[in-house]
C-alpha cells in the first residue's frame, strides 16, 4: 500500500481508471523519473499530448520549470491538490 501510494503521488491519469508513471516494483531513484521533473502550475507551460508525450504549449526559457496543471489530467470534476496551490500564477485556484 505504501509503495502504491508513493506512485499515485507521481501519476498521472489517462483515462477513468488508468494512470500512467513509473511502475512501482521497479526500484528507480526519484531524479531518474521522467514525472519528477515536471511539476504543476494552475498555468502551465506543457500539456499531455497523449498517454506519454508531454509537449510544451509555449517557449519555455532555459531553466523555466516545466509545468502542466494537474487537474487537466483528472476525471473527477471535484479532484482538487492534495495540498494548496502555490504556483503564484495570475490564474491559481489555490
Amino acid at each position: 500500500a505504501e509503495k502504491r501510494s508513493a506512485w499515485m503521488a507521481l501519476a498521472y491519469q489517462v483515462g477513468p481508471d488508468a494512470w500512467k508513471g513509473s511502475n512501482p516494483d521497479i526500484e528507480i531513484p526519484q531524479e531518474e523519473k521522467n514525472e519528477y521533473y515536471v511539476n504543476h502550475s494552475c498555468d502551465g507551460n506543457a500539456w499531455y499530448q497523449n498517454d506519454d508525450t508531454l509537449v510544451a504549449m509555449r517557449d519555455i526559457a532555459e531553466g523555466e520549470e516545466i509545468a502542466y496543471d494537474y487537474a487537466l489530467t483528472e476525471s473527477d470534476p471535484s479532484w482538487m491538490l492534495a495540498d494548496c496551490c502555490l504556483c503564484g500564477r495570475s490564474a491559481c485556484r489555490g
